[in-house]
């Protein structure tokens, strides 16, 4: 669904998934690494794998990281917990929430729907991590759990592909697809995702329009240890993901509100991630700036300082998924019927 707002709520990532699936793995990949000051909620300490040289100072729910984040216990009480991240006089980029690996996302989603957390924070993408070696095992109820898990998220990471043949994977994926044919699902390994698919960089990444597919490396060494990273030089750690990930990139007329709001619903399910500024025909004096996150999407409208009035958009998705003709007719189409 298209949203138009302008939104100023410090943004929250959920993280879900069944017990083992990987999801402390990711948080840790972010926490290690990031450029971004976060407010990160998680069940367990125990399980968070942190360098104790980035460690600022710790209680017992509290650890306070030397680059700015801050990691909070959840203990019995979630509503409690985000409500003193709401409430926190240190500023934050984001939020990431690991859930429990028994709890429903729903119910997790409606604590923010309370008055005093909805004011100040929002929910921006939900990430389901799926154990793709462990899934088949599972019993009925916990299968039926985690498929839910996976059903309400904007991503799907099918995690520890490299554990199992290709065609088992794919019967997972197979699995998964026949409870919800839309789902966005991205294989990993390690729970290693690039950093935009988790959440936008501060420095206001999320509004450049590359037209390279290139991201941060998010593993430390030097060189990079990921197969067919070249790009891991000195301190930069850069790493390109065109191997795994590729964009599309259109500029033009999209029209009106209207015509825009048709086509992003009638956008197909492998585009992962779109971003961008558009302009449209009925607002003359306004632009936006365009967000896709999965299946969710939202418009942040600001008055214009250009007089150029052609939209600007980049769609992201797996490569080899991402369907670059169908999106060339939808929008060059648009162009000349306009």
């Amino acid at each position: 669904m298209l949203h138009f707002a302008r939104e100023e709520r410090l943004p929250v990532t959920i993280v879900s998934g069944f017990l083992g699936a990987g999801k402390t793995t990711l948080l840790n990949n972010v926490l290690q690494h990031t450029r971004l000051k976060l407010a990160v909620l998680v069940n367990d300490f125990a399980a968070l794998n942190i360098d104790v040289k980035l460690i600022a100072s710790q209680d017992d729910t509290i650890i306070s990281l030397t680059n700015g984040c801050v990691c909070c216990s959840i203990k019995d009480d979630l509503l409690s917990s985000i409500l003193s991240i709401a409430s926190s006089e240190q500023r934050f980029d984001g939020v990431l929430l690991e859930t429990s690996g028994v709890s429903n996302p729903m119910a997790i989603a409606d604590a923010f729907m309370q008055p005093a957390v909805s004011r100040r924070l929002r929910i921006d993408r939900t990430i389901c991590v799926v154990d793709a070696e462990n899934f088949p095992s599972l019993s009925f109820e916990h299968t039926e759990l985690a498929i839910d898990q996976a059903a309400v998220a904007d991503y799907v990471l099918l995690n520890k592909t490299d554990l199992i043949a290709p065609r088992f994977a794919d019967k997972v994926i197979g699995i998964l697809r026949g409870a919800l044919p839309t789902m966005r699902i991205i294989k990993t390994q390690n729970a290693v995702l690039p950093a935009f698919m988790l959440l936008d960089d501060g420095d206001g990444e999320a509004l450049r329009l590359n037209r390279k597919t290139s991201f941060r490396c998010d593993r430390a060494e030097s060189p990079c240890r990921h197969e067919g990273c070249t790009a891991c030089t000195g301190t930069s750690r850069t790493r390109d993901h065109s191997g795994t990930f590729e964009s599309w990139s259109w500029s033009g007329d999209v029209g009106n509100q209207a015509n825009f709001a048709d086509i992003v619903r009638a956008l197909p399910a492998s585009i992962l991630r779109a971003k961008g500024i558009v302009r449209f025909s009925d607002l003359a004096d306004q632009s936006g700036i365009f967000q896709l996150i999965g299946k969710r999407s939202t418009i942040d409208l600001r008055p214009s300082v250009s007089g150029d009035r052609r939209s600007e958009l980049v769609f992201i998705g797996v490569r080899g998924e991402l369907p670059t003709d169908t999106l060339t007719e939808m929008f060059e189409g648009q162009t000349n019927g306009a």
